[in-house]
């Protein structure tokens, strides 16, 4: 059974992989990096001043702790399991679409990037709770996760095991969020 799976994850990230071209070698490179996300970053900090005020004094640290957590976590679970990046792996790293001779660091699961943004874009949908921003923020995670398939350093249960992770965080994260206001009798709107 796991072989199985093994071989429909290895099947699918190959397939997926396998469909480039110059023009998204660049754009991918772009999106997967951090850099480019900046304004979004920069954006949820403005937006949290300006709908919270005072309070955002409280929420900015928590959506920091989040990706924190998620980062941590994913890196200390990617050093248990030691699964090798699909550019480390020697069954099938001659198949791999590459850019720039990145092949990223030796493991691969769960996915850094997809913890990350996955948990940050939780968390934010959660305290923010707005009706288009709180649906739209999570195609930022889905757009960096399918960039790390084209980089070619992630299976796709790398970056669904680390969407998972991200979420869970997230929700614990946003429990203490929750708390926090009570303790310190803050209103969450």
């Amino acid at each position: 059974m796991v072989e199985t799976l093994k071989r429909i994850d290895t099947g699918l990230f190959l397939d997926l992989n396998d469909f480039y071209s110059p023009f998204f070698d660049t754009v991918m490179w772009w999106i997967s990096g951090h850099w480019l996300w900046i304004p979004l970053y920069l954006f949820i900090i403005y937006w949290a001043v300006k709908k919270f005020g005072k309070k955002a004094f409280l929420i900015i640290p928590v959506i920091i702790l989040t990706f924190f957590l998620c980062d941590e976590l994913s890196y200390f679970i990617k050093q248990m399991v030691q699964r090798y990046r699909p550019t480390h792996n020697r069954l099938i790293s001659d198949f791999v679409h590459t850019i720039n001779e990145y092949k990223g660091g030796l493991y691969s699961f769960p996915s850094s990037h997809a913890t990350n943004t996955f948990g940050v874009a939780t968390i934010v949908a959660l305290i923010f709770r707005h009706k288009y921003f709180s649906r739209l923020i999570f195609i930022w995670p889905v757009i960096v996760c399918y960039s790390r398939i084209y980089l070619g350093v992630h299976y796709p249960s790398d970056l669904f095991c680390g969407m998972l992770l991200g979420i869970i965080i997230a929700l614990v994260m946003y429990i203490l969020y929750l708390y926090l206001f009570k303790k310190f009798k803050f209103s969450s709107s």
